[in-house]
C-alpha cells in the first residue's frame, strides 16, 4: 500500500466506520430510552402509518365503550320510570277492582276515583320530569336515540323513545272514571249566542242588499218593521220591507248582514181610479138642498148636467173611491133647454176614471189645510189605501193615510188626498242591528261569569292552563271547568273537583252576548242541574291493562338494548385488547435485540476509534522515511 500525506485514505475509511458505530449507538440509545422502536417516520414510515391508524382506533373503541356505558345508563333510568309508572298502573288497576264493587256509595266510588286521580297525575308527572341529560326518555319527544358504540360512522346502537309516550292521554286514559253513566263527551270552545251593535256602516260589517239597490239604506217604522230605504229615478225614497239576518264572529271580529226582501214595496206610484157604476146618485141644487124628480146627463162636450122637467143646469161631480156619487148645480137660475144641445145628453152611470198621473191631485191635512203640492207626494200602500208623503226637509219623510175625492166639472178633473188624521207614520235610521254571534271562547275576547248549583256566582273566571287551553277557576271551590258535548248533542260544565281532580259533570244552560262594536262578549255559564259522573271508558280494566301491556313492551325494549350494550361494551374491549397488541408489536422496542444491537455497536464504535488513531499516526511513517534522507 503506498504511503502518501496529501490523502490519509485509511483515516477517512476508519472515520467513516467509526461515524456509522455512533450513529447505530445513538438510535439505539433513542429506542432504549423511548420504549419505541419507531421514533420517527425515517425509522419504519409504513409501520408508522399502521400504528397510528391502530392507535386511533384503539382511542376510539375505548370512547366508544364509554359512549355505551352512558348508554346503559340512560336505559337503566328509563327503566327505572318505567317501573314506577307501572307500579303506579297496577295500582289503578286494584283501585278500580275495588270501586267496580255494587257495594259502594257514590262517596265511596268517589274516594276510590281521588285515589285514582292521584296516580294518574303521578304517571304525567313521571312522563314529563324522567330525563337523562336534559333528554326526555318516556313523553316521546327524544324519538329515536342513536348511541355511537364504534369508532366508525356505521357503529351505531338505534334506541327508540319516541311514539305517543306514556302519558295520561297517550295511555288512552283521560279522564278515567270508573263508575258512572256511560257515554263520551268531547270538548267545546264555540257557542252560538247574540250579538249587538252590529254597525251597518262599519268597516268590520258587510251588508248584502236586496238586488237593485241604488243608495240603500235601513230604517223601521215604529213597529220595529224594518225596511231599505232607496230612491226611485225621481230621486224620491222607497220603502222595501225586509227580514235580516246579522251574524258575528268573534275570531275575526268581523260581521255580516244579509237583507233580504218580505213581502211588496211599501209605498207604490198609485194607479188610475177607475170607473164604476153610479147607482142613484145625491143631486143637489147651488144651496145644496136636494132637488127631486131629477136625473144626472151627460153631453157630448163632457159637461154634466142636471135634468128636470126639460131643464138642464150645468152641474159637477163629486165622488170618492167608493159610496154615493154627488152631483150639485152650479146656477139654478139660468138652466138650459134642450134646443140647446145638438145631441140631448144622456144618462150618466158610470164615474169617469181619475188619473193621479194626469189629473191635478191636491193635498189637505187632516184639518182641510192645504198642503204645499211641491212637498207632497200620493202613494198607495202594497194594501191599496192610500198615503200622502210629506217632505218634512232634512231627508225626513211623514206617511199619513189619506181619503181620495175626486170632482169633474167636464172640463177639470180633480182628486184631492185628504189626511185622516193627524198621526202619521215615519222612519227612523238604523245604524246598527242585533243578531247572531259565533263566539269561540278565548280570555282575550271573552269575559266568563259562572254560577254553581248553590247560586253563587264567581266573575272573571275565564283564564288558559298550562296548555294553553281555556279553562273556568273556580279557586273560591276548589275546582275548574270546561265546556264538552255529550255523544247525543247535550252540552254539559266539565267539572275538575279538589285537589285530586274527581271529575263531574253539570248540566249546562248559558248566554253569550257580543257587542260586535268592540268585539267582548260576555259568556254567562249556569250549572243547570244535579252532577253526574260518566263512566269512561266503557271496559276500565281492559284499558288498563292495554296500557300495563305497552309499558311492559317497553321495558322489554329496553332491557334488550342493555344486553346489546354489555355484548357491544365486551366485544370493544376484546377488540381494543388485540389492536394495541398488535400495535405493540410494530411500534414497541424489543429490549434484549436493542440491547444486544447497542454492544455491538459500541464495540464496534470503540474499535473503529482506535483505528483512526492508527490510521492518523501512518502519516509520522512518512515523516521518519523523509528524515532518514
Amino acid at each position: 500500500m503506498a504511503l502518501t500525506i496529501a490523502s490519509n485514505v485509511l483515516a477517512l475509511s476508519a472515520s467513516l466506520q467509526a461515524g456509522k458505530a455512533s450513529n447505530a449507538v445513538g438510535d439505539t440509545i433513542r429506542r432504549l430510552s423511548s420504549g419505541l422502536r419507531i421514533n420517527s417516520a425515517r425509522d419504519d414510515a409504513a409501520g408508522l402509518a399502521i400504528a397510528s391508524r391502530m392507535r386511533v382506533q384503539v382511542s376510539g373503541l375505548n370512547q366508544a365503550r364509554r359512549n355505551a356505558g352512558d348508554g346503559q345508563s340512560m336505559l337503566e333510568s328509563a327503566s327505572g320510570a318505567l317501573d314506577s309508572l307501572s307500579a303506579r298502573l297496577q295500582r289503578i288497576r286494584d283501585l278500580s277492582v275495588q270501586g267496580l264493587n255494587g257495594t259502594l256509595s257514590l262517596t265511596d266510588t268517589d274516594a276510590v276515583q281521588a285515589e285514582i286521580n292521584a296516580n294518574l297525575k303521578e304517571i304525567d308527572r313521571l312522563t314529563q320530569q324522567s330525563t337523562f341529560n336534559g333528554l326526555r326518555l318516556l313523553d316521546g319527544s327524544a324519538g329515536m336515540v342513536n348511541l355511537q358504540v364504534g369508532a366508525n360512522d356505521s357503529d351505531k346502537l338505534s334506541v327508540n323513545l319516541g311514539g305517543s309516550g306514556f302519558g295520561v292521554n297517550a295511555l288512552g286514559l283521560k279522564d278515567f272514571t270508573i263508575a258512572g253513566l256511560p257515554g263520551t263527551v268531547s270538548g267545546l270552545s264555540v257557542l252560538q249566542g247574540r250579538s249587538t251593535n252590529v254597525m251597518i256602516d262599519s268597516p268590520t260589517t258587510t251588508v248584502h242588499w236586496p238586488a237593485g239597490s241604488a243608495s240603500p239604506n235601513l230604517v223601521r217604522d215604529a213597529n220595529g218593521t224594518f225596511y231599505v230605504q232607496d230612491v226611485d229615478g225621481a230621486g224620491k225614497p222607497t220603502y222595501q220591507q225586509v227580514g235580516y239576518r246579522p251574524t258575528t264572529d268573534t275570531v275575526t271580529g268581523l260581521s255580516d248582514v244579509a237583507l233580504y226582501p218580505s213581502g211588496s214595496p211599501v209605498f207604490l206610484s198609485p194607479a188610475a181610479v177607475a170607473s164604476r157604476a153610479i147607482g142613484v146618485p145625491s143631486l143637489l141644487d147651488d144651496t145644496n138642498a136636494p132637488i127631486a124628480g131629477a136625473s144626472l146627463v151627460q153631453a157630448d162636450d163632457g159637461r154634466y148636467f142636471i135634468r128636470k122637467a126639460g131643464s138642464y143646469y150645468q152641474a159637477s161631480l163629486g165622488f170618492g173611491t167608493s159610496g154615493t156619487v154627488t152631483a150639485k148645480a152650479a146656477d139654478m137660475t139660468s138652466p138650459l133647454t134642450a134646443a140647446d144641445f145638438s145631441t140631448l145628453p144622456a144618462t150618466v152611470t158610470q164615474t169617469p176614471p181619475v188619473d193621479p198621473a194626469t189629473d191635478t191631485v191636491a193635498f189637505q191635512d187632516a184639518s182641510g189645510v192645504s198642503l204645499s203640492a211641491s212637498a207632497s207626494r200620493l202613494l198607495q200602500r202594497n194594501n191599496g189605501t192610500y198615503v200622502i208623503e210629506v217632505d218634512a226637509g232634512g231627508g225626513n219623510f211623514r206617511y199619513y193615510d189619506a181619503a181620495l175625492t175626486m170632482s169633474d166639472d167636464g172640463t177639470t178633473r180633480t182628486m184631492t188626498a185628504r189626511a185622516v188624521s193627524t198621526t202619521y207614520q215615519t222612519f227612523t235610521d238604523l245604524p246598527s242591528v242585533s243578531g247572531d254571534s259565533t263566539v269561540t271562547i278565548d280570555p282575550a275576547k271573552v269575559s266568563v261569569n259562572y254560577t254553581d248549583r248553590n247560586g253563587v256566582t264567581y266573575g272573571n273566571v275565564l283564564g288558559l292552563d298550562a296548555s294553553g287551553n281555556y279553562v273556568f277557576n273556580l279557586p273560591q271551590s276548589a275546582k275548574t271547568g270546561t265546556l264538552v258535548t255529550a255523544q247525543d248533542g247535550s252540552q254539559y260544565i266539565r267539572t275538575v273537583n279538589g285537589s285530586e281532580d274527581v271529575l263531574i259533570f253539570y248540566p249546562l244552560t248559558f248566554t253569550a252576548l257580543t257587542d260586535a262594536s268592540t268585539n267582548k262578549t260576555v259568556l254567562n255559564v249556569v250549572e243547570a242541574g244535579e252532577g253526574i259522573r260518566l263512566k269512561q271508558p266503557l271496559d276500565p280494566l281492559a284499558t288498563l291493562d292495554r296500557a300495563l301491556a305497552a309499558v311492559d313492551a317497553q321495558r322489554s325494549l329496553l332491557g334488550a338494548a342493555q344486553n346489546r350494550l354489555d355484548s357491544i361494551t365486551n366485544a370493544q374491549q376484546t377488540t381494543a385488547t388485540n389492536l394495541d397488541t398488535a400495535r405493540s408489536r410494530i411500534e414497541d422496542a424489543d429490549y434484549a435485540v436493542e440491547v444486544s444491537k447497542m454492544t455491538a455497536s459500541q464495540i464496534v464504535s470503540q474499535a473503529a476509534t482506535a483505528m483512526l488513531a492508527q490510521a492518523n499516526q501512518q502519516s509520522q511513517a512518512v515523516l521518519s522515511l523523509l528524515g532518514r534522507n
